[in-house]
C-alpha cells in the first residue's frame, strides 16, 4: 500500500486535474468487477467541479492514467468508443477516497451522493 501511496501522491502532485479526474473515477458507478465506462465519471466529475462537465473535457486524462507516465493507475479494456475502465490495484479505489477524505478534498455530502461500490462500507467508517 505505501507504492500505492507514492503512486497516488505522484499523481496529484503533478495536476490537481488529474487528481480529480481520479476522485470522481473513485466516486464512479462501476460493475461487479469494477469497470466503469468514461460516461460514469461525468456526474462525480461535474460535482467535483461545481458545473456539468462531458467525456471530451477529461477523457484525455483517463486514458493518461491508464500509462506508466501517470502512474498506470487505471486499466482499460474493449474496442473505441466501447472502452471501459478500472482501478489497475482493487484496493487504489478506496485507497483514493479515504486519502481525499482526510485531505478535505472530498466531504461527506459528496460521498453521499456518489454511486461508487465502496460508498456505503466508507460513508459507515468516516462518519465513525
Amino acid at each position: 500500500m505505501e507504492s500505492a501511496h507514492r503512486t497516488v501522491s505522484a499523481v496529484i502532485s503533478l495536476s490537481l486535474a488529474f487528481a480529480k479526474v481520479l476522485r470522481a473515477c473513485a466516486l464512479a458507478e462501476a460493475d461487479e468487477l469494477g469497470y466503469f465506462p468514461a460516461a460514469a465519471v461525468s456526474e462525480p466529475m461535474g460535482k467535483i467541479m461545481g458545473r456539468r462537465y462531458y467525456v471530451p473535457n477529461f477523457s484525455r486524462h483517463l486514458f493518461d492514467l491508464c500509462e506508466s507516465k501517470r502512474g498506470a493507475v487505471l486499466k482499460k479494456i474493449g474496442e473505441p468508443r466501447r472502452i471501459r475502465f478500472r482501478f489497475a490495484d482493487p484496493m487504489m479505489q478506496p485507497f483514493v477516497i479515504i486519502h481525499d477524505y482526510s485531505n478535505g478534498n472530498l466531504t461527506n455530502a459528496l460521498l453521499k451522493e456518489s454511486k461508487g461500490r465502496t460508498k456505503d462500507t466508507l460513508l459507515g467508517q468516516l462518519s465513525s
